[in-house]
């Protein structure tokens, strides 16, 4: 009895102990004790070593995002439910300026009315203090992290009148840069389903966890560095370049695609060779 008692509290404090062995389930928040990190695998969060990467438990079917410039039929593993509506990147812009406090973008055309619009982009003075135009009457931040280069993420519903987004920061004396896109296929209300971002100085880049509940959503995962950088491919699962803003000598930004068809913990990551990262991830839910 004693040995099957001390067999149970050994077990126990394998899970939580300060120095638990790599596979063990994360404690609440999804932390685990240095040096190990959270990383999502099939089973869950769990501590593993820097760099681990797993495919994402939540992963069912990767599908690419249509781009409406695309001639002919988009091609999908996705489940025969999940063909229709998709997440649809109706258009896109970019700008950016070595030194300013102002600056804007302009898509080709007018955006659609219910559309969603999303600028990703970022001041390197510090957080913007406005976005606005495209049509939306109200911008929304989801997320962002305003440590090294700097990135933000926000979103609107466009009311088709506008296709000219500026973003602001009265004190800023140094780059600024945006990159602006217009979705179909996304819900009408509460668009938004879970963010993360992050910041560091050695690579891989990481957005942090981001937890979803729609079962149906477009994942955005942008990542700014300096120097500037160089990305590789992020993991785990299959993305699609959406924009990339520069380089300049003082950054280089690239956000990527993921179309998700199941609800689950997700931890996106690319390696980074300018080591002065912000990295943000945004999760929005589908019209079905």
């Amino acid at each position: 009895m004693l040995r099957l008692g001390l067999g149970i509290g050994c077990l126990l404090a394998a899970c939580y102990s300060p120095h638990p062995a790599a596979g063990a389930a994360c404690a609440p928040g999804n932390t685990c004790p240095e040096p190990l990190e959270c990383v999502s695998s099939p089973t869950g969060p769990v501590c593993e070593p820097h760099g681990t990467v797993f495919a994402d438990a939540s992963v069912a079917h990767d599908a690419p995002l249509a781009d409406g410039n695309v001639d002919g039929p988009v091609t999908s593993d996705a489940p025969a439910d999940a063909q229709l509506p998709q997440p649809m990147l109706v258009q896109k812009a970019n700008n950016f300026v070595t030194i300013g406090a102002t600056l804007q973008a302009t898509f080709p055309n007018a955006p659609a009315a219910g559309d969603l619009v999303v600028m990703i982009g970022a001041a390197n003075g510090g957080a913007l203090d406005t976005v606005t135009g495209g049509g939306a009457t109200t911008w929304m931040k989801a997320t962002g992290s305003i440590v090294n280069t700097n990135v933000e993420i926000w979103y609107g519903y466009t009311n088709g009148t506008n296709p000219v987004v500026t973003i602001t920061r009265a004190a800023n004396t140094n780059a600024m840069w945006m990159s602006i896109t217009e979705w179909s296929g996304m819900a009408s209300t509460n668009v938004l389903d879970a963010a993360s971002s992050n910041d560091g100085v050695t690579s891989p880049a990481r957005s942090g966890s981001v937890t979803t509940a729609h079962a149906h959503d477009l994942m955005l995962f942008a990542v700014a560095d300096s120097n500037p950088p160089s990305y590789g491919t992020p993991a785990p699962g299959t993305w699609t370049v959406v924009d990339t803003v520069g380089p300049t000598p003082d950054f280089l930004q690239e956000t990527w695609s993921r179309e998700l068809f199941t609800a689950g913990f997700h931890s996106p990551s690319v390696a980074s060779s300018g080591n002065q990262w912000d990295a943000a991830a945004a999760a929005f839910a589908a019209a079905n």
